[in-house]
């Protein structure tokens, strides 16, 4: 006799099996030793849908299942609008400020401001770069990211502004989330086959949102396997910033490597948002300007890129208030960028006026900015509403959407805020929910 663990999708929509959903989100199959796991680990491992425990004969006969179900979850709480919404001329009233800078390094830690903020390295600007000046994405980097995430980036403001008020940190705001989350919801309604998992908690008054983490690839299956000795975003952005003007990059010479936090406050009707998301450089000739770079294969004559991803390249940089993005291009089996490209995110949104014409020859999904922060206005009132309601008011709250699915599904709660709040945020702010 051997125990199975089996995951049962109690109310998947009626195209999804519950078999499938065992494949589709990577669970494991089996556990031995179970015994040894409580009920409460299962929860955890399977994501919060439904848990039956099942003994199988040798010969494999059908099985008994346990009594045993966890109730209620998934629960549908949003479905994404049709695909046309994108192009919609929305009204939705928003506004973007800068609040703050700072930059972060593995060896230094967290500074305010931007004065160690990396340098665009102007001299790879360039459509079409010589055969020497091209960058070979194969390079290897030794370099050591710090990554900040909404949470720590909240707790090191209050420690740099000396408070313990949440409320104070965050400027009042009744939303805290990193861009990141908010892009890919937004962007949802032009690549709607995108896997998304959003950890929710309503905490002293304030709604905070992270993105959750994808499910592993499972290489068994046919996922393709990734080349683990190349980062081709990294080794891109090695080669376009130095550390200050005039100075060799990151490719070239040893240097110490920060990168900068911006915060904003973006306004969405009646509501604040603080924002947090990270920028690549500042701009070598203007100090003030910020840059967002990008590294992708036929650069910006990828049609893949307007027909997908040009709506969450625009909210990423526009959330945090960048304008100026620089694409690289490479082509498969040479990996070295050929050329660098400057263009504003206005240019992204092809549904408008703005659109660069010509640059797609095979366009099918445009949209319209107004029409993205309209669809996050309506994300983001769903999941306040969700999060602050009786059912989940102060607990962790996990909301899936499927790749290529569009309803936004509950799949898991637990009461430990640890699954969304760092130690020094709780420790800084009170590990007890109380407004």
């Amino acid at each position: 006799m051997c125990k199975f663990l089996k995951i049962r999708h109690q109310k998947a929509p009626s195209s999804l099996a519950w078999d499938y959903i065992i494949m589709s989100r990577r669970h494991f199959r089996f556990v031995q030793d179970l015994d040894r796991v409580s009920l409460q680990d299962l929860q955890e491992r399977s994501n919060g849908y439904g848990v039956i425990l099942a003994d199988m004969s040798e010969q494999q006969q059908m099985p008994m299942y346990s009594p045993y179900v966890f109730p209620e979850l998934p629960k549908l709480i949003y479905t994404l609008p049709p695909a046309n919404f994108a192009n919609y001329q929305e009204n939705v009233q928003w506004s973007i400020e800068r609040i703050s800078e700072c930059t972060a390094s593995r060896t230094i830690g967290f500074q305010g401001g931007s004065v160690n903020a990396r340098i665009l390295y102007e001299p790879l600007v360039k459509e079409v770069l010589l055969p020497e000046e091209q960058i070979d994405l194969r390079t290897k980097v030794n370099i050591e990211r710090f990554h900040l995430d909404v949470c720590d980036i909240v707790a090191e403001k209050a420690k740099y502004e000396e408070s313990t008020d949440v409320g104070t940190t965050v400027e009042g705001c009744s939303i805290v989330a990193n861009r990141e989350i908010l892009a890919l919801l937004a962007s949802s309604i032009q690549r709607q086959q995108t896997y998304i998992k959003v950890k929710c908690c309503f905490y002293k008054g304030r709604l905070f949102l992270k993105k959750g983490r994808e499910p592993m690839p499972d290489y068994q299956n046919g996922d393709k396997i990734p080349e683990a000795d190349i980062n081709r975003p990294l080794v891109f952005e090695c080669a376009m910033t130095c550390p200050q003007e005039n100075e060799p990059n990151f490719l070239t010479a040893e240097a110490p490597w920060y990168q900068l936090y911006v915060q904003t406050m973006v306004t969405l009707n009646n509501k604040q948002i603080f924002v947090n998301g990270e920028v690549n450089c500042l701009d070598w000739n203007n100090k003030l300007e910020q840059v967002d770079l990008k590294c992708r294969k036929g650069g910006l004559a990828s049609e893949p890129m307007w027909n997908f991803y040009s709506a969450e390249w625009f909210m990423r940089s526009k959330l945090v208030g960048t304008e100026k993005l620089l694409v690289g291009k490479y082509y498969d089996g040479i990996d070295k960028v050929e050329g660098v490209e400057a263009i504003n995110i206005s240019e992204l949104e092809t549904g408008s006026g703005h659109f660069r014409d010509g640059r797609c020859f095979s366009f099918q999904n445009p949209w319209k900015k107004s029409a993205l922060f309209k669809h996050l206005n309506d994300v983001l009132d769903t999941l306040y509403q969700v999060a602050s309601s009786p059912e989940y008011y102060g607990k962790v709250v996990e909301v899936v959407k499927e790749a290529g699915e569009k309803g936004f599904f509950v799949t898991y709660v637990t009461d430990d805020l640890k699954a969304i709040f760092p130690d020094h945020f709780l420790t800084r702010f009170g590990r007890y929910n109380f407004d």
